[in-house]
């Protein structure tokens, strides 16, 4: 679909064309009563294009229809006499016309939009017509899909050398977790976008830009505008206005005085408008560079702001755009090559799809060798079962009446494991609802969003978040919440930052917690955190947006990035002062013997950082304390020791205080009877939280900690009869609130080395069973990637990026199908999938 030309233009000298050899064929010719336009979809620089209904063979299917403008409305928007005025619509009509003859000699190729008919023997109604993609231009996509944070980087891992690793350029993910690949399909059902899906998006455009050249076409506009995206990420190369035959000598010289894209095109095009396969090998190579940068920004924008004559001077110097990083290190040289001065040196389009491939096959086998079938399959299934998705896809455009994300939505609609003819009449009863629909509605009344966010609409800075209980269950506006959760910790450490960023980027991190479906994180900092506010040091090449933000603001970016994945998040206060030497030598929520640790002085950090962080949608709670220990007591009517006096004070502080934070307060137990510290909970059966305040009591969650023999080995890890014998502790210790009261528990942290063979691997896996037969399984593991020589062994992403399968699996057994968030910024919704409790009698 054309946008409208945006950039400086430039005119070429006039030699012959060879677009007049060409002869439009009257089969494309189509009935106008057969044709009805719905709605725009945008205006070009050479007409308008339209959503159409075009009714072909019997059938009806969405369609795309682009149509000269009208006359009336070139003359409101030039200005001109009504003589000019007609004189501007020929030349539209002419080059409408020079693009349907184009697209008539290309006939049918996969990565190609498809001519499905035109109208050329009325004035008025003058278009072409093509097949219609969902998901709209490739650079709005794209755009969307980063603001959204849902691009994940698959290239995890590099040295001071640079991807030099093994031997290889590029380590991807699909070569640490071995089920990576064959999960791309349901992270595009997700909505998420990777390395991979960009390699392949480029491997379809030189698949497509070399059967254009076989054919001596010169397309002269391959840019990510003016490439389309159906709903199974098959890309279309469209917008064929420019497009021209090159002569026998393989060249096309520029004639007319036409726009010509300078930002795409080739020096030796510039300079003498000489269009060739090699010029074309340039502007796809510029392509790729938008691709790997997301469309941010039109090439040459900050290198030459002033247009074409800097441009040109520019590339004459021998200067070249800078490749991105996200780019795999042999595409960054593939595109240096494309760009090379001596035409006759770029890689052709076929070298290019066997270097993609090469990389394609290392980061995700599957995608060639599924889309491969497909491809082959195409004559047979493509065409139908796009015009289905259509249709589907303006049916619940109908039914919400407002934009969404552009996602698959289609295997809602249409039960799975259909026969073909069960498929073509749902399809048929499917399309005549929507055709009676849009009459009954009006046309005019909806607002129909191709596949695209608006990128004009204002973000709302949160959505509508209600939390409440019932009978022991957290609801998020109304639903359920199956939580599964992992501990992140770092805040606390005397680096004061999350654990990793000196290495790693948090948009790694968090793409791996989310591509586990984990969907909260157990936030840990100090005290003396929130005092200093100290500046942190992560890796400025990876986290260059974080590199000079402070404590706070760091911590506050990270809540902000997890809201954007759809994640939940618990702050704790795990101790007083930074790092491992302090540790709370009286295991108390104050220490009186440093003036900066009273319990006033604790209650201030407190407010500051609720400050920052009270009305963020996605804060679930506040740990009041992490694991208090030593001199502790619970009920004991001691003000000073007694944990559960503290908590009510706390509680009452933040309620009244910051009345913005509508979440939990999740108090551990502590460490009395032979518990762990954090696991004893005992004292809630005779003294439970009580603020006098009804609401603020119905917002408690007990959180216990419970670990296993390779943390601490217990004594009733000893004994003959173990694990049998371990329900009855968790039951004494906590388990019992599920029945005796109506807060919820939830596990606020467990786990060990889980090694085979081991009383810990028993331990573990006692656990899991109890928790799904207690309906506990909330919960947050420990840890994310904290380093290897703890006594919980390898985390579940260590710091070689790779992921310890086994917890994950042990953890996706506990939680299978926890709920899952999503977060629109542009709309400020928040969509709710819901979960379920693998106990299906802890479903309500």
């Amino acid at each position: 679909m054309e946008g409208t030309l945006s950039y400086p233009i430039m005119y070429a000298k006039p030699i012959q064309e060879q677009l007049d050899y060409l002869v439009y064929d009257s089969k494309y010719e189509l009935d106008l009563a057969n044709l009805k336009l719905l709605q725009t979809l945008g205006s070009g620089h050479y007409g308008d294009v339209y959503l159409g209904i075009l009714n072909l063979n019997g059938a009806r299917i969405p369609v795309a229809v682009k149509k000269t403008k009208q006359l009336a409305n070139i003359q409101h928007m030039e200005l001109k006499s009504p003589e000019e005025c007609d004189k501007i619509w020929q030349m539209e009509r002419d080059s409408l016309r020079d693009e349907l003859k184009i697209m008539g000699h290309i006939g049918v190729h996969s990565n190609v939009v498809r001519l499905l008919g035109a109208i050329t023997t009325s004035r008025d109604d003058y278009c072409i017509v093509t097949e219609y993609c969902e998901y709209g231009s490739l650079d709005t996509f794209l755009q969307n899909k980063t603001d959204l944070g849902l691009f994940i980087n698959e290239i995890v891992t590099e040295d001071s050398a640079g991807y030099v690793i093994r031997g290889r350029d590029c380590v991807y993910k699909s070569m640490q977790d071995i089920m990576w690949d064959s999960q791309f399909e349901a992270r595009r059902s997700e909505g998420v976008l990777t390395t991979s899906d960009l390699l392949w998006f480029a491997l379809q455009m030189a698949r497509a830009m070399e059967y254009l050249t076989q054919l001596s076409v010169v397309h002269r506009d391959v840019a990510l505008r003016n490439v389309l995206l159906k709903s199974d990420f098959t890309l279309k190369v469209a917008d064929f206005g420019l497009s021209r035959l090159a002569s026998d000598d393989g060249y096309y010289y520029q004639q007319r005085n036409v726009a010509m894209p300078i930002r795409y095109t080739a020096p030796e095009a510039m300079k003498i408008g000489r269009f060739s396969e090699h010029s074309e090998c340039w502007a796809y190579g510029i392509a790729l560079w938008d691709l790997f940068t997301f469309s941010k920004k039109q090439p040459y924008a900050e290198e030459c702001p002033e247009g074409y004559s800097g441009i040109l001077a520019y590339l004459t110097a021998g200067n070249r755009l800078t490749v991105p990083s996200t780019a795999p290190k042999p595409i960054r040289l593939m595109i240096q090559k494309l760009w090379h001065e001596n035409p006759a040196k770029r890689p052709s389009f076929s070298d290019c799809q066997s270097d993609i491939s090469k990389e394609l096959n290392l980061s995700c086998p599957q995608i060639l060798v599924r889309m491969h079938l497909d491809y082959d399959m195409l004559s047979i299934k493509r065409t139908s079962l796009d015009d289905v998705k259509i249709v589907q896809n303006l049916h619940n455009y109908l039914q919400k009446r407002r934009k969404t994300h552009a996602t698959n939505i289609y295997s809602k609609i249409i039960p799975e494991h259909r026969s073909r003819v069960m498929q073509l009449a749902w399809c048929a009863a499917l399309a005549t609802f929507v055709i009676l629909a849009l009459i009954f509605a009006g046309m005019t009344t909806f607002r129909l969003n191709c596949g695209s966010q608006d990128m004009n609409e204002s973000k709302a800075s949160s959505p509508n978040v209600t939390w409440t209980t019932n009978k022991g269950h957290i609801l998020l506006n109304g639903e359920q919440l199956v939580l599964k959760g992992i501990n992140y910790f770092g805040f606390e450490s005397e680096e004061f930052m999350p654990y990793g960023l000196s290495s790693q980027s948090l948009d790694f991190l968090l793409a791996f917690i989310r591509e586990n479906n984990f969907n909260a994180v157990r936030l840990w900092f100090s005290i003396e955190m929130i005092q200093k506010n100290p500046k942190t040091k992560v890796d400025c090449a990876k986290n260059e947006d974080l590199c000079k933000l402070k404590a706070l603001e760091l911590m506050e970016a990270v809540v902000d990035r997890c809201a954007e994945r759809g994640v939940l998040v618990v702050l704790s206060c795990t101790q007083l002062a930074a790092g491992s030497d302090y540790n709370k030598p009286n295991g108390l929520w104050y220490d009186d013997g440093l003036p900066t640790y009273t319990e006033e002085k604790v209650l201030e950090a407190w407010d500051v950082l609720m400050n920052l962080v009270k009305k963020k949608w996605n804060l679930l709670a506040l740990d009041v304390l992490d694991q208090p220990r030593y001199t502790v007591s619970w009920g004991t009517s001691n003000t000073d020791t007694d944990f559960n006096q503290y908590t009510e004070r706390f509680v009452k502080h933040i309620s009244s205080k910051h009345a913005e934070f509508t979440g939990f307060f999740f108090v551990e137990g502590i460490d009395k009877n032979g518990a762990f510290q954090g696991e004893d909970l005992m004292g809630v059966r005779e003294s439970p939280i009580s603020t006098g305040n009804m609401e603020y009591d119905k917002r408690i969650i007990y959180s216990p900690h419970s670990f296993g023999p390779d943390v601490y080995n217990k004594t009733y890890f000893n004994v003959s009869n173990f694990p049998k014998n371990m329900p009855s502790y968790w039951e004494k210790f906590y388990g019992y609130i599920t029945t005796s009261k109506d807060n919820p528990v939830i596990i606020g942290s467990w786990g060990g080395k889980y090694q085979e063979g081991t009383s810990d691997e028993t331990w573990h896996n006692a656990f899991v069973t109890w928790l799904q037969e207690k309906c506990l399984t909330n919960q947050f593991y420990y840890g994310l990637n904290e380093p290897n020589d703890t006594p919980f062994g390898e985390p579940l992403l260590g710091d070689a990026a790779i992921p310890n399968r086994r917890k994950l699996d042990l953890l996706t057994k506990l939680q299978p199908h926890p709920t899952r968030l999503r977060y629109i910024a542009s709309t400020s919704e928040l969509r709710i999938t819901p979960g379920r409790f693998p106990n299906t009698a802890c479903n309500i």
